[in-house]
């Protein structure tokens, strides 16, 4: 997780050298239209609010990793940054750590309240419900019980019936949490996403169609992102029949992604959900670790003129370089940029996990059962904890 004075550097340095390519949309808060029901609509050059072209600049903050006592001060912060949204995923095995067990009132499971500290801050907010998040949180933030209903040695559990009816219970029950927070309502949601990093979004795939009714019959009056999608080529056209859904971009090099999305797909506005700064490992030297930190990541600039491609390589990124990837995406005509993490806050008990542990999409044969196998022994140890 991101250590909050470094990353404060890196907000400030690259929020001015955006604040330079302001000219095409405004940057509205929520305060500008906090108190009544709004608007938000996508069209191929951005975002509106309202009819109003919006810039929206983002940094992720995770309710469940955010103590309620300093949440206030870090979304005072996030704006005084110059953004003004807080992205952040739902966390299921937070709400419900047993099956039909809702918990939404707990310190760290109080979304409601986050999200009215976000609102009095005067953020907009892009609320990721998944309900899988990956998110660097263990099983990805599906609840270790459902392998008691779900075999995940098959493989790709999402192809499996009764996953449908655990994740539709959950992402209804959310939702009835969060709604009196979105736009039509005068709250400060302006994007939702479900599912996370699940390929292209095919119409023609069972599951694809499932989540998209699954968010058409919400009624949210919202756009929804389907991130981690490769749009080069043709890649995104299919999505077209999708017209709730709009293609984003998780990775370090936006502009990049956006050439590409403007070739094969430029009727969308151009969302990047995952501005990664990532992590380096516990005990590793930030600044120069082997080639992945800072200073490997200035070299590359200089080198390429370009921002580090991927942020398993370079996991503590130069503040310089940065602040470049963000002018780049803006000067492209990006509609949505988010800094993950803005804030990385604590881990609780057995709750971080990364690799393997958070995957739950079906792997290659070869090696898909001794995975399931040691995921299942993992899966088990967890359950024991929860119910300890």
């Amino acid at each position: 997780m991101a250590n909050l004075g470094v990353t404060r550097t890196v907000f400030v340095l690259a929020g001015v050298a955006a604040a330079l390519l302001f000219v095409a949309a405004a940057q509205l808060s929520y305060s500008d239209v906090r108190g009544a029901p709004y608007t938000v609509a996508l069209n191929p050059r951005g975002l509106a609010i309202n009819g109003t072209p919006t810039l929206l600049l983002s940094g992720d903050v995770h309710y469940a990793r955010a103590e309620p006592d300093m949440q206030e001060r870090v979304l005072a912060m996030l704006k005084a940054d110059g953004l003004n949204t807080v992205q952040t995923y739902a966390f299921w095995s937070v709400h419900e750590s047993k099956p039909d067990a809702f918990d939404f009132g707990s310190p760290r499971a109080n979304v409601s309240a986050f999200l009215q500290r976000a609102a009095d801050a005067g953020l907009f907010v892009s609320m990721r419900i998944g309900p899988f998040i990956c998110g660097e949180w263990s099983y990805g933030g599906i609840p270790a019980w459902i392998n008691q209903i779900l075999d995940a040695g098959k493989g790709n559990i999402r192809a499996i019936g009764p996953w449908e009816g655990r994740m539709s219970s959950f992402v209804k029950r959310f939702f009835a949490e969060i709604e009196p927070f979105l736009a039509k309502n005068g709250g400060p949601i302006v994007l939702l996403q479900l599912e996370n990093e699940d390929g292209p979004a095919e119409p023609t795939i069972p599951y694809v169609q499932y989540v998209y009714k699954l968010a058409e019959s919400l009624g949210a009056s919202l756009p929804y992102l389907w991130c981690g999608v490769s749009c080069d080529k043709k890649g995104c056209d299919p999505m077209r029949q999708l017209p709730l859904m709009v293609p984003a971009f998780n990775g370090n090099d936006g502009a990049t992604w956006a050439e590409q999305t403007e070739a094969g797909a430029p009727r969308y506005p151009l969302m990047w959900t995952e501005n990664e700064g990532w992590y380096h490992p516990w005990g590793s030297d930030p600044i120069d670790d082997g080639g992945v930190g800072l200073k490997s990541s200035a070299d590359l600039m200089h080198a390429t003129g370009r921002p580090s491609p991927s942020p398993t390589q370079h996991c503590d990124r130069d503040p310089k370089e940065v602040a470049f990837a963000v002018a780049r995406w803006v000067a492209r005509g990006g509609a949505f940029m988010n800094y993950y993490m803005f804030f990385g806050g604590q881990h609780h008990g057995a709750s971080a996990a990364a690799g393997n542990l958070n995957h739950y999409a079906g792997e290659d044969a070869a090696v898909a059962a001794p995975v399931a196998t040691l995921r299942m022994l993992v899966l088990t140890f967890l359950l024991v904890l929860q119910t300890a």
